[in-house]
């Protein structure tokens, strides 16, 4: 559990995402009746099966607006997931895994078409979490497990790239973005530490396969680095720590500078979304409270329900100086997705045979 825990970079508030990507372009700032600005939100996730003759429990799938698309696997699948969407020339691009016997696939589907992604022979543990593309290529980042070893990776097209790590360590990677020519990837790797006998682990992000790990402060018993951006030359990479009283601490790194990120006292917090507009670093996520951003260091709460405190928000973009975040929030143990323009927030329904959606990601285009 240890290994799967800080290759997926999830902490206690943050147990339904696992990777997120949202996209906005040409948005204006009086936006439509439903917030939207006319824009077509794209939501990815999974939801249960509602056929109990058959073996696939969970399917994986993505809504354009509130109609679903199911996304093909294998016969004899038993469980689908998508962990990243984008949008590209009016294409939807997904990507995450699917499970049959015991064994879990890396993939991605361009439009309902899937792909999956080469691993080394005896692999029994391959996924995605984050896919982007770039002059029509398509970029994922993930990790596989082989020989009880995870190892961080990227696949340009199907072409797996290993991503180094310290001899001993292992790793997996979360985020992926390309920049000039350059492919930027940001995760973490960890080691069993002879001294202290526990595993030690260490954020980092990947320049090509070059590794540059991030500063965290002494004592934190484990790190997620769940987003990266690349403006005007410079790396920014948003993440958390968790110290050893398991206090979760949100913060973003700007190269290899670390700025944690402002909350009330004594309450825990994450990041899962970074941009960077203006010169202006953004991020996305929350805290003990529920859902916010913040500019800087400055955060700003995003309104839900009343009497829900239990809400993240999972991918930002600023666009016409307009803020712009995706997120959910649980109701009566319902997972609800929804976006903000600004702080005004739209709950997106979520067509029936929904059951259960996980992993929720989103991409919104104009």
């Amino acid at each position: 559990m240890k290994k799967n825990k800080r290759l997926c970079g999830i902490t206690a508030i943050a147990a339904v995402i696992v990777c997120a990507v949202m996209l906005m372009t040409g948005c204006d700032d009086g936006g439509g009746d439903d917030g939207s600005g006319g824009a077509t939100i794209y939501i990815a996730g999974a939801h249960d099966n509602n056929d109990y003759h058959s073996d696939l429990e969970r399917i994986p799938c993505y809504w354009t607006g509130t109609t679903r698309t199911d996304l093909q696997v294998p016969a004899g699948t038993d469980r689908g997931y998508v962990n990243a969407i984008t949008v590209s020339g009016g294409t939807v691009y997904t990507a995450g895994s699917y499970r049959s016997s015991d064994k879990q696939t890396a993939c991605y589907w361009t439009g309902t078409t899937r792909t999956d992604l080469q691993v080394p022979a005896g692999t029994d543990y391959g996924s995605v979490s984050a896919i982007t593309v770039s002059g029509g290529t398509i970029y994922t980042a993930g990790g596989y497990r082989s020989s009880d070893k995870e190892t961080a990776c990227y696949w340009t097209g199907t072409t797996r790239t290993d991503l180094q790590v310290p001899a001993g360590a292992e790793g997996g990677s979360s985020a992926i973005t390309v920049s000039g020519g350059t492919i930027y990837t940001a995760g973490v790797y960890w080691y069993y530490d002879t001294t202290s006998n526990d595993i030690i682990s260490i954020p980092c992000y990947w320049t090509g396969t070059i590794r540059t790990s991030l500063p965290i402060p002494t004592g934190v018993s484990y790190v997620s680095t769940t987003s990266i951006a690349v403006s005007g030359g410079t790396i920014y990479t948003a993440g958390q720590y968790i110290s050893s009283s398991g206090k979760s601490t949100a913060c973003y790194w700007t190269g290899t500078t670390r700025t944690d990120l402002q909350v009330p006292a004594g309450a825990e917090s994450g990041v899962f979304s970074i941009t960077v507009s203006g010169g202006t670093v953004y991020t996305a996520g929350g805290y003990s409270s529920g859902p916010c951003y913040w500019i800087g260091t400055t955060r700003t709460d995003l309104p839900i329900p009343t009497g829900v405190n239990d809400g993240l928000v999972f991918a930002i973009t600023v666009s016409g100086g307009t803020v712009y975040t995706a997120g959910s929030y649980n109701s009566a143990g319902e997972t609800i997705l929804c976006y903000w323009t600004g702080t005004t927030r739209t709950d997106l329904p979520i067509n029936e045979g929904a059951v259960s959606v996980n992993a929720a990601t989103i991409a919104v285009v104009q």
